[in-house]
């Protein structure tokens, strides 16, 4: 906006970023996501998952666990943990990445104090299966649904013994996958899909040849469905409709009603 408001040329390497920024996300999409995240924020997974009490049955005996205990005050009397805590007062272990890649910073370090201190706290929230501590309480990780920019993560605790029919409210995740305009597949749809698609991008060239050309409104839809081979009694309409959901930055999309 700097850049524009103060008439400077546009980079090329900018122009790219701007060519391949997707579509606003719907106003449903971002209510759906946000109104998920909310519930994240408080670590409130509950209206999607139906085993809460596994959880609860899991960090209470954590927390009368003595090793644990045992393993939780020798941390402390070897650090100060009280530097490492957030306003909130949560330490929490380093986070670990999609299909466990390892970002820049997690190299074995022991140089300073806080190298050690991350260090020996990731490797205690390893043994008790936690991503972080709040004061003296565990904070034991949960069976969770999260929305990323990629897709919806689904993670399973490895202490966790998962019932995939009774755990998850699965009519609750898929509606909230399903907020992000995700179709109903299939082997037939799939070729009824990639057909419509096709004839959607061969549409988007009629259109940009018919405009070049100086076509518009009737005669650049009566052109460009007459190319396309449709019956010549067609509505517009379902012209309109093609180039919509012919997205540019998308696989095959369907409508819902079709789909």
């Amino acid at each position: 906006m700097d850049t524009v408001s103060a008439r400077r040329s546009v980079s090329d390497e900018l122009r790219l970023l701007l060519g391949l920024l997707s579509e606003l996300p719907s106003t449903a999409e971002q209510d759906a996501v946000a109104a998920q995240e909310k519930q994240v924020q408080v670590g409130s997974y509950e209206g999607l998952i139906s085993a809460q009490h596994k959880f609860d049955l899991k960090e209470a005996m954590l927390s009368q666990k003595p090793e644990f205990k045992a393993d939780w005050e020798l941390l402390k009397r070897q650090f100060d943990v009280g530097r490492y805590r957030d306003k909130k007062g949560i330490i929490r272990r380093r986070m670990a990445s999609e299909r466990n890649f390892r970002p820049d910073g997690w190299g074995f370090h022991w140089k300073t104090e806080e190298d050690r201190f991350r260090l020996v706290f990731d490797a205690f929230c390893h043994k008790w299966v936690l991503y972080g501590m709040e004061g003296e309480r565990p904070l034991l990780q949960k069976l969770s649904v999260n929305v990323t920019p990629f897709g919806t993560m689904i993670f399973v605790p490895r202490y966790w013994s998962f019932d995939h029919k009774r755990d998850l409210k699965w009519k609750a995740v898929a509606r909230l996958h399903r907020s992000r305009d995700v179709h109903r597949q299939g082997v037939k749809l799939s070729s009824g899909q990639l057909a419509r698609y096709q004839e959607g991008v061969r549409a988007c060239r009629l259109c940009q040849q018919a405009k070049a050309a100086g076509l518009k409104g009737v005669a650049l839809t009566g052109w460009v469905m007459g190319t396309l081979g449709w019956d010549p009694r067609t509505d517009e309409r379902q012209l309109r409709r093609l180039l919509r959901e012919t997205k540019p930055h998308g696989g095959p999309q369907t409508s819902k009603k079709a789909g």
